[in-house]
């Protein structure tokens, strides 16, 4: 998975943000971000989508192939996080948004006008570029 994607000839971004902890949850995550994807694609077919991945998800990968979306890897999150706050990172991890906030740290966004972040269960009853547009 790569960064150099996102931002080349793009101008607006869909993002999505997963972190797989455990696999109990994995099921589910996996779920509610085919069920959001697809109806953001049943409006919207060229819009560039993102999933950065925290943690391991190969049926995620999957759905990302199915509706042309662009997975990057988030890195393991507690790695991240312990990077970040080696003295915190404990406390941090217990917190399930962060992730959310890690994800564009280092890239080149310039090109970027506009990043919708959707949660995983997000569903679209029209097009995403009226969100933009708005």
């Amino acid at each position: 998975m790569s960064h150099a994607v996102i931002g080349s000839g793009v101008d607006r971004l869909v993002h999505y943000s997963l972190c797989v902890r455990d696999e109990r949850a994995r099921e589910a995550l996996t779920w509610q971000f085919a069920t959001s994807v697809q109806s953001l694609r049943a409006h919207n077919t060229n819009i560039t989508v993102a999933l950065f991945v925290h943690g391991t998800a190969p049926e995620v990968i999957e759905v990302c192939r199915a509706f042309d979306v662009v997975p990057l890897d988030g890195g393991e999150y507690e790695r991240r996080l312990q990077a970040l706050c080696p003295t915190g990172w404990a406390a941090l991890a217990q917190h399930p948004l962060l992730h959310k906030f890690l994800n564009f740290s280092g890239m080149e966004l310039d090109r970027l006008s506009q990043i919708l972040f959707c949660d995983v269960d997000t569903i679209f009853f029209r097009d995403v570029e009226q969100l933009f547009d708005a």
